[in-house]
Order: structure tokens, then sequence, then C-alpha cells
């Protein structure tokens, strides 16, 4: 066998390289913004680029606040609608003995470490680690896409084009452990595809550290090696279980109970058929809000290849999918897609890639160009779009509102600009065209002395709407006639005027 280096692999790996120097140094150089439980996560930082332990101390926190990234923008604007660090911190809870620790674990943060110490000796700005982080996590899965699985060339592109192009490119700069866990998904699925079962279950409960619904993948590892009499690597693939479960002893060690998050923010009574269809279907952040090309090409690959391995991956997917929904926060803050889906999305994809013949794997190669790179277009600008109806969803509503009718909290919360702890309270919800034709009500029983704050009803319709609303004991969508109910000028049909207005915001895991 000749042992000369080809000169594509070469001419790839070298593009490679200077992609990655670029988007490196874009992350190292932009100005961080936090999203979601982003302080959270940059005091575990700190804690632990400073001592070495998880453990928040005044140093720590003085330190992180002092250098929040837009707080030097109140100089210029008193004004300015900009976040502030929160003081004390937010997200932390108090063992016995008087110590701090967050709510979510620390192996996200740890893996951002190394970039915070590099930032410090070059200069950067200290906040950048986790953005860093999450381009060094990118790279690393589209690495071992690229050059270490040996698969068909066809493949391993309608995966890169699926798993990658989208919901992945627009988490990166997002201050939350989506990408971490996403990146270990990835390594995870490629170890599956190889039958190295071990390898799958060790990345797949990695990332479950900080999601624990992936560990469902390495739980479906260990019967697989089983099936192929992979003794060894059945029962290393057991072992790695051991990982998932750490975040648990230490906080039960600590605060005597294996979780900060369960049960305070979670119900298996948020589990519904509703939820489930709305990651799929939900033109906000769902799937086909996203990567629309993705579940059908699951189906056809599924159909296609019909292989046990891809049967059992779908069942983790929908065990996580089904845990995923115990969070009582539904809209949630996130880069578009719904943050629960962002990990599941490398499952779903090895499963169409593997499945799909050589047309198919082109269609979708072509089709995430087309389709869900537009897709992206508002991100990561747009840092509050888990307020917003998304550009997808605004159109169907002013065209045909009856097509989309999303769970409660997520259209109360998205024309209301805010987030609340009863979304049924704050109703009705009213979504209109620019000229101010109302195209959608959200109503319930009791909601009418409240109906002229938000439209002006035409005499002929306003007793079939009275009636209507009497009738609704549950919340109920309500399609008028062209012209029957127009907004009341004023009316907080659209955004506030101030943000700070907003409900303050839960935790959110």
């Amino acid at each position: 066998m000749s042992s000369t280096p080809n000169p594509r692999r070469r001419w790839h790996l070298a593009l490679f390289a200077a992609s990655a120097v670029g988007l490196l140094a874009y992350f190292t150089l932009a100005t961080p913004v936090r999203d979601g439980d982003g302080m959270e996560y940059w005091y575990q930082v700190e804690s632990l680029a400073r001592h070495y332990s998880p453990e928040l101390r005044e140093d720590d926190e003085s330190a992180v606040n002092a250098v929040f990234p837009t707080v030097a923008a109140l100089k210029d604007d008193p004004g300015a609608d900009i976040d502030i660090p929160p003081y004390p911190a937010t997200g932390y809870a108090e063992t016995r003995d008087g110590r701090r620790y967050a709510a979510h674990f620390w192996a996200y943060p740890l893996s951002a470490v190394p970039a915070r110490w590099l930032l410090g000796i070059f200069g950067g700005h200290p906040m950048a680690s986790l953005q860093l982080t999450n381009a060094v996590w990118f790279l690393a899965a589209l690495f071992v896409v690229l050059f270490r699985w040996e698969v068909p060339a066809g493949k391993k592109l309608a995966f890169v084009a699926l798993a990658f192009v989208g919901p992945a490119m627009a988490y990166l700069p997002f201050t939350g452990a989506e990408t971490f866990t996403w990146a270990n998904a990835v390594l995870a699925v490629v170890a599956l595809d190889q039958r190295k079962f071990a390898r799958c279950s060790l990345f797949a409960c990695l990332g479950a550290t900080q999601n624990p619904p992936l560990a469902l993948l390495g739980v479906v590892a260990v019967p697989l090696a089983l099936l192929r009499k992979q003794w060894k690597d059945a029962g290393l693939a057991a072992l790695a279980g051991v990982i998932a479960v750490v975040p648990m002893g230490f906080y039960y060690a600590h605060f005597g109970k294996p979780s900060l998050i369960v049960g305070a923010a979670t119900s298996t009574a948020n589990i519904s058929i509703e939820r489930s269809l709305s990651m799929i279907f939900d033109l906000n952040q769902g799937l086909m809000g996203y990567v629309p090309l993705l579940p059908l090409a699951v189906l056809v690959g599924l159909i296609l290849r019909r292989s046990l391995t891809a049967f059992a991956v779908l069942l983790a997917v929908a065990g996580m999918a089904l845990a995923a929904q115990t969070q009582s926060n539904w809209n949630g803050g996130g880069a578009g897609l719904h943050r629960y889906l962002v990990w599941m999305i490398p499952l779903l994809a090895w499963v169409a890639a593997d499945g799909l013949g050589k047309w198919g794997r082109i269609a979708v190669i072509c089709g995430a160009i087309v389709f869900h790179l537009p897709l992206l277009i508002p991100f990561p600008a747009d840092r509050l779009s888990y307020l917003e109806q998304r550009p997808l969803a605004q159109w169907v509503l002013n065209h045909a509102p009856k097509l989309y009718s999303p769970p409660v909290e997520i259209f109360v919360e998205r024309q209301l600009h805010g987030e609340f702890a009863d979304p049924v309270a704050e109703l009705p919800a009213v979504f209109a065209r620019p000229n101010g034709q109302v195209t959608k009500l959200l109503v319930a029983a009791g909601c009418e002395s409240r109906l002229s704050r938000y439209v002006v009803v035409s005499p002929d319709y306003l007793p079939e709407l009275l009636t209507r609303i009497a009738a609704a004991e549950t919340p109920t969508y309500i399609h008028p006639p062209r012209g029957a109910v127009r907004t009341n000028p004023g009316a907080l049909t659209g955004k506030l005027p101030n943000r700070a207005a907003r409900a303050k915001p839960r935790w959110r895991e």
C-alpha cells in the first residue's frame, strides 16, 4: 500500500485550517453578549479559572461584573436598553456552610477555562471565552466528520448539510451549553456509525452532563453492542454512563438532592401531544421553522434503510423529546430553534444521511443551502428572538392564520414581548396585520373585560365574539372575518415601549 499523501486531502486540510483560524479570530475579537444563562456560566468559568473550583466567591463575582460587556455603554447612553450584571449573582444556591454553586453543572464552563486563560494572556475580552469555546467545539466536531469518518462522501456531506448548516451555526455566539452538547452528540453518532459503542456512550454521557436526556443515546449503545457480540464495548459503554450521573452526585453531596432544577422548573405534567407536535411543526421554534428538510429526510431515510440502529437512535430521540417537554418554560430564550432541539439534530441528521440514497443525499445538500441557510439571516443579531414572531410565522399568521396555532405560551409571549408566569392570565392575545386588521385572537372565558384594551370589534360581530369567548373553557383561537376586528390604537399588540417592563426571566435549563 502506498504511503504517499493524498494531495487533495492536503488541500482540504489547508482550507479547513484557514477557515478555522478565521472563525476563531472572529469569536476572539467579537464583543460577547449575554444570552440565556450566560451570567451563570461566565461566573463559573471565572471561578474555575481562578481557583479550580466551581464555588462562586466574591472576587469571582466582582471580576465578572467589572468587565460585563455592555456596562460601558451606559456612560455614552444612560437610557440605553441593555442588560446589566445581576448582583448578587442569580442562578446560584448556598450550601449550609455558605458556599455558592450554580444550578447548572460546570462541565461546559470547565471546557472554556483554557480559552479564558488565553484571552487573559493576549488581552482579549475575558467574557469571550464561552463563544470562543463554542467555536472550538464546532470545529472539533467538523474536523472529525470531514477527516476522521471513513464513509462515502455523499453520506458525509449530507450529514454536514443537515447537522451543521443551520441552527448549530446560529448558536455559536450563544452563551449557553447548546454547542457543547451538540458537538458531543455529533461525535457520539459518528462513533455509533463506526460501531464504536463505548466511544459513542462516552461522548453522549459527556454531553449529558449539561443536558441529561442525551444520555439515552449512551443507553441504546449498550444493547446495540450486545447484539453484535461486542462484549467489551458493551461493558465499557455501560461504564461510561457513570459520567452522566456525576452532576447528580455533585449536587447531592452539596445540597442533599440530585438537581437544583428538576422539580423546581420541571414536571411530567408538562408532557403533551401539543408540545410533541410543536417540536416538529412550530414555525417559531420547531424543526419546520429552521430545518424543514430534516423531518422529511429522516422519514424517507428510515423507510429506505429500515436499520435497527436507526430505529434505536430514533427511540432515544423520542425519549429525549419527552424529557425536554418536562420543562415549565416552553418558550425559552434561544437563537431561533428551541434550545433542546439543537442537540437532537445530529441524531436525526445521521438517520437521514445513513438511509438516503445518492439522489436523496444530493437533494438535502442542495436543499440545506437553498432553504436552511436563508433562515439564519436574522441571527445572531436578534438576541430576543424568543419574544418575537419569527418571519415565517409572521407570514403565515398574516396570510393563512388557521394553519398556525402554537401552544399558548409561545403565542402570548411573542405577541406581548415578555415572559409571564401564567400566560393564560394575560389573555386576550392578538395578532394583526400591519394595517391593523386582526387575523387571530387567543381567548379564554373571563377575558371579555380586557378585550377593548386590545381591539375594536364591529357591532355586527361583537355578540358572536363575546359568546365564543364566554364558552372558551380552555384557551381557544378565534379567526374573525375580514374587517370584523381591528387593533385598538395604542394597544399592546406590538413591542412594549420599554423592554424593562418584561417580567423577570425564570431560570431556564
